[in-house]
């Protein structure tokens, strides 16, 4: 499933570090389905899925980074793609999503419309995830970044 552009702008419209109701147990709960997510594709593709360390709570918009086996990239890049999943309603991206096939994007969209995700395509936020200006407050910075 992906989210609508019109959506969108409603997921964290005061820019909000962190969703309502958010605490150590949502953060917990989220990590634990941040990790299924990853269970989920490593079954799918057959191929391990490493999630990013973080299990303190940093900033709940960048949630988790699952990293892609190097197979599933093509191309080179200066950033590897991944999956970034934020908090803020399950939300996920696939930084520099030009670097994977169409086949990879649809199959990662299945699995984790049934892990509870929800597609964020890479072209909402109006540039690609590589060429952006870091930190700028932006959308992406507000659901997937630091902020």
């Amino acid at each position: 499933m992906r989210i609508a552009p019109d959506q969108l702008k409603l997921v964290n419209p005061s820019c909000e570090y962190y969703p309502p109701g958010f605490d150590q147990a949502a953060w917990k709960k989220f990590r634990e389905n941040a990790m299924e997510f990853a269970r989920q594709l490593a079954v799918e593709f057959a191929a391990p899925f490493q999630v990013s360390g973080e299990d303190l709570i940093q900033d709940s918009t960048h949630g988790a980074e699952i990293y892609l086996p190097d197979h599933l990239t093509i191309g080179e890049g200066k950033v590897i793609s991944s999956i970034r999943v934020s908090n803020h309603q399950n939300l996920y991206v696939i930084t520099v999503v030009r670097r994977v096939s169409q086949e990879t994007e649809t199959r990662f969209e299945q699995v984790a419309e049934n892990a509870g995700f929800t597609y964020t395509p890479e072209g909402l936020f109006g540039e690609p995830f590589d060429t952006r200006a870091r930190t700028n407050g932006d959308l992406f910075n507000q659901l997937y970044d630091y902020v």
